[in-house]
């Protein structure tokens, strides 16, 4: 209903992150965050957070928070968004 839920991307030192934000009702944002491994020489995820709540009850969000510790090493060039 909000139409394209991409908002941006933002880059620090190391790391861009890819942000999105959508929903009707229920909101929801989604930010995946990559980092450069200098020794590599390539992207790897390295974070992968998504929130979600009710429009009429904006203070009450629920967050999750996936690290590498859940998904193991992911380069970027197989990182799949539609993938759990």
């Amino acid at each position: 209903m909000m139409g394209d839920p991409f908002m941006g991307i933002t880059i620090k030192r190391g790391y861009f992150s890819v942000e999105h934000y959508g929903g009707s009702g229920w909101r929801w944002t989604r930010i995946i965050t990559f980092r450069y491994s200098a020794a590599e020489k390539s992207w790897f995820l390295y974070k992968d957070g998504h929130e979600s709540f009710h429009a009429t009850d904006p203070e009450n969000v629920t967050e999750k928070v996936y690290t590498a510790k859940n998904f193991g090493k992911v380069p970027f060039a197989r990182f799949d968004i539609y993938k759990e």
